[in-house]
């Protein structure tokens, strides 16, 4: 295998790393506010992707040029995906000792929705089905299930997040169906070459544009009184609430940029890899790995160990198969669970502070 080979799998690895980068980044942020893994991470850069090719299109069937479309549906993926982001804080963490109107009105819906299609009933019949067992849902719930979720721990959030991955996966079949989007790359189509090897305009963009995020966050926990509130949560959340910091807009914060980070990488992936429903479980998977092997909890690791994930599957698929690139992943993931659960570039001492 020649230089140029191999700087192609590198390349190709290179573009899936800034993705796993991302999705790592996102899986920290969360981390550091609340202790508990987001396994709705993928889902984040699924919508999007799915968002922001939608919107390109709606804009360019009402006459606007690429050039204008395309930063359009930039901004509508981030807006869109952060909003998303933000509802599920609100209305899936933050009320875990409590439900709200938005939990009996989903019930409701969901239960006249399977009496429409399931059912084949009339609306009215419909109605008056989903209300009577929306109220004994409540009654029940009311009386067994809310009393023991008062301070919930880890692994119920960490359940309540993968129920929100089957949930946002299920609105996203129905919204936008089962097939893949594609989009244009919004650089152009033609290679650069180097050394050999050919690197599209667009994973340069992606690279470029991931740097930059990484950049504006690193300032943004080091300089602004915001940051430094989420990261003094970050270290201890019961102590950063005596000093005054609402601790509930931290992790609503928290929701919502990691949502935001997890749409850049989506929007900025989709006209190379194409974007579909089902993609959000595996993406956050390998950003799981990712946040892992850069020491849980820190962000620039998250960043570096994703890339590195990334060129080892591009390696992978052409030193062994395409077949097993997601398994070297699972196996990297699996050997620093095993051998060293602080990850390449944690602390193992801070990690034992933080849990203390």
């Amino acid at each position: 295998m020649d230089l140029g080979t191999i700087l192609q799998y590198v390349f190709s690895g290179i573009t899936v790393g800034a993705v796993y980068a991302m999705v790592g980044l996102g899986f920290t942020m969360i981390y550091n506010s609340t202790s508990i893994i987001n396994l709705a991470q993928g889902e984040f850069v699924m919508l999007g992707g799915l968002i922001g090719v939608s919107s390109v299109g709606l804009f360019k069937s009402w006459g606007l040029p690429p050039y204008a479309a395309i930063p359009m549906g930039f901004v509508i993926a981030l807006a869109g995906t952060t909003l998303v982001g933000l509802l599920i804080e609100k209305v899936a963490i933050e009320p875990t000792d409590r439900l709200t109107i938005f939990h009996y009105g989903g019930i409701a819906v969901v239960l006249y929705g399977l009496a429409r299609i399931v059912g084949e009933v009339s609306v009215p019949v419909a109605v008056v089905i989903a209300a009577v067992l929306s109220a004994a849902a409540y009654w029940l719930l009311r009386n067994t299930s809310v009393p023991s979720m008062k301070n919930p721990s880890v692994l119920q959030l960490v359940i309540i997040t993968v129920a929100i991955s089957i949930v946002l996966r299920g609105i996203a079949m129905f919204v936008f169906g089962k097939n893949p989007y594609f989009m244009q790359h919004f650089l152009g189509e033609d290679p650069i070459r180097i050394l050999g090897a050919t690197v599209l305009p667009q994973t340069v963009l992606i690279v470029a544009v991931i740097i930059v995020v990484v950049v504006i966050v690193g300032l943004f926990y080091a300089f602004t009184m915001t940051g430094k509130a989420m990261q003094a949560c970050s270290f201890n959340r019961q102590i950063a609430k005596l000093m005054g910091i609402n601790d509930r807009k931290m992790i609503l914060l928290s929701f919502g940029m990691s949502a935001m980070v997890g749409a850049v990488a989506g929007y900025l992936v989709t006209p190379i890899t194409l974007m579909d429903y089902d993609r959000g479980p595996m993406l956050a998977l390998k950003g799981f790995g990712a946040a892992v092997l850069g020491g849980l909890g820190n962000g620039y690791g998250a960043v570096v160990a994703g890339f590195t994930l990334g060129i080892l599957e591009g390696l992978g698929t052409g030193l062994i198969s395409s077949g097993y690139k997601d398994a070297i992943s699972l196996i990297i993931l699996l050997a620093v669970l095993f051998y060293r659960p602080s990850g390449l570039f944690g602390s193992t001492e801070a990690a034992k502070l933080k849990e203390f």
